[in-house]
């Protein structure tokens, strides 16, 4: 993981990280490019970009996000490259042609939702509506047909109501999301939303999160039987107690494969072959 951002500058009525890390700064693209490359002379083969907002990299540092990418993809000796959470207006078609040009980008996109209600984003203070995120998803889903995609989900906003809830469910049915991050409203002191009135009751909030998360197991299930038979690159990282070696494709499928050899840190090709319960199991091809 580098860490290229802190902070953040925007408002959103349900979050305190601006007052509790400050305003949104960055590492210069010098210093990121001097951090990867010991990174990878370590011997790491994969780099994660992480920071609070780095969709708002430019904006805070004057450099553009895509020119830090370009040049990260260029060191020597990283395989892997993958951006965490960006916020969805802050992705645009530069850096979406970028990483569509280069093997070493992984077909996987973290992109926060909250909400699937225009009236509750707008409370939110969210920088987007419900159109522009199906646009955006289906656009991404075009150019990455394999792609994987996380969403941070809020639930029992303050006045959220069953009919908006079932607007946030029905999104997510609709659109290809398939790893879901779901939050009950939490009370921040000193935010906006923590003020409003018609808080959410704990066990309603419960019930939502639940219904949530199952549809979410649904949909991640569904995804992975629709990879096998595919072949991808995975990086292996660990092996348990019954020999299997575990790793991650590049659209973020955790694949189990029973080896002999020692894997860790490897790079190999798997072709996915069978699926136990939410299990993925492959065979290595070379």
């Amino acid at each position: 993981f580098l860490k290229i951002q802190d902070g953040c500058n925007y408002v959103c009525s349900f979050c305190i990280i601006p007052q509790a890390r400050g305003r949104s700064r960055t590492i210069s693209i010098q210093e990121a490019l001097k951090e990867a490359k010991q990174l990878v002379e370590n011997g790491f083969k994969e780099i994660v970009l992480t920071g609070v907002n780095i969709g708002e990299y430019e904006n805070s540092s004057g450099e553009k996000l895509e020119v830090l990418v370009q040049k990260i993809l260029e060191i020597e000796g990283l395989e892997r490259l993958r951006l965490s959470s960006v916020e969805p207006n802050t992705i645009n078609n530069n850096l979406l042609k970028l990483l569509k040009s280069n093997r070493k980008t992984m077909d996987h996109f973290h992109i926060p939702l909250q909400s699937g209600n225009d009236e509750i984003l707008k409370s939110m203070r969210r920088k987007y509506d419900v159109k522009f995120y199906k646009e955006l998803i289906w656009k991404i889903k075009k150019e990455f047909p394999r792609a994987a995609f996380g969403a941070d989900i809020i639930v029992g906003y303050p006045g959220e109501t069953i009919e908006q809830f079932q607007d946030t469910y029905n999104l997510l049915e609709e659109l290809p999301i398939t790893h879901f991050h779901v939050f009950p409203f939490s009370k921040r002191q000193k935010t906006t939303a923590a003020k409003l009135p018609e808080q959410i009751q704990g066990d309603e909030k419960k019930r939502r999160v639940k219904a949530l998360i199952a549809l979410g197991e649904i949909k991640l299930l569904d995804f992975s039987q629709s990879m096998l038979g595919e072949s991808f690159e995975v990086l292996f990282e660990s092996q348990d107690e019954e020999g299997y070696w575990s790793g991650y494709t590049s659209n973020y499928l955790k694949v189990k494969v029973k080896n002999q050899e020692n894997l860790k840190n490897e790079i190999r090709s798997v072709v996915l072959n069978k699926m136990d319960s939410v299990q993925l199991f492959g065979e290595i091809i070379y």
